[in-house]
């Protein structure tokens, strides 16, 4: 009887140890995820500060962008992620071109981008703890 309290016992300890291990793993994951996605909406937010600061004719439109990507949530990663550098990119490319026609175009469609990601950064959230 003595035994078979002790086996149960050391048991009970071994599943507790492995789902300790388990969920620690998971935490550290996660972290992870979180670290990286932070670190891209940050390089985001500096892209588009370094184009505000320079550009004066479209001020009130990457203030505009630069104000979605600031206030949203970078504790997720989005399928939308991939999309978003080369927009950037385009943008930074139209603004430094003299005529600047296509910059309204590009700015709503990195606006677009930005929300649309943000979406589905709450909606992969949501249930999940």
């Amino acid at each position: 009887m003595l035994i078979t309290i002790i086996l149960i016992s050391v048991a009970l300890g071994f599943g507790v140890l492995i789902a300790i291990r388990y969920a620690s793993r998971r935490a550290e994951a996660i972290s992870a995820a979180h670290v990286e996605a932070r670190a891209f909406m940050i390089e985001c937010e500096k892209r588009i500060l370094a184009m505000k600061n320079v550009n004066n004719e479209f001020d009130y439109r990457i203030n505009n962008l630069y104000e979605v990507v600031k206030y949203s949530d970078s504790s997720g990663a989005s399928e939308l992620d991939w999309k978003i550098d080369p927009v950037l990119t385009r943008l930074e490319i139209a603004l430094s071109d003299d005529e600047g026609e296509h910059v309204p175009a590009v700015i709503d469609e990195a606006i677009n981008l930005f929300k649309r990601r943000a979406e589905e950064v709450r909606d992969t959230k949501r249930g999940s703890f």
